[in-house]
């Protein structure tokens, strides 16, 4: 998804990726991860990496490797969506829902 995503302190926002980590329906609010482009040299145990060349990216719809950042999270409500970029595949959701899963504890 396209969204825009706040600053942490609320000064701003901007445009950028997110992966949708509610389960639907929900209501019209949504929980979104942010995706970032800027990959760390060592990714924290909470992010995940995903590259270009990785079997799953072509149906990401994302254009560039990436960093999914769990622990980076905001609640939207469902109209602020702009745009649809593509899928996670289940195997890479399970992946990320253990990266969610130290974010808050549970693993």
């Amino acid at each position: 998804m396209l969204v825009p995503f706040p600053f942490t302190d609320l000064s701003g926002q901007k445009v950028r990726p997110a992966v949708i980590i509610s389960p639907d329906p929900i209501g019209e609010d949504i929980l979104l991860a942010f995706i970032s482009s800027v990959i760390p040299t060592t990714p924290h145990l909470t992010e995940y990496v995903l590259g270009a060349t990785h079997p799953a990216f072509a149906q990401t719809g994302l254009r560039a490797s990436v960093v999914f950042r769990m622990s980076k999270l905001v609640t939207l409500h469902r109209s602020v969506i702009l745009r649809r970029l593509g899928r996670v595949p289940a195997e890479l959701q399970a992946t990320l829902d253990m990266k969610l899963k130290r974010v808050v504890g549970l693993a």
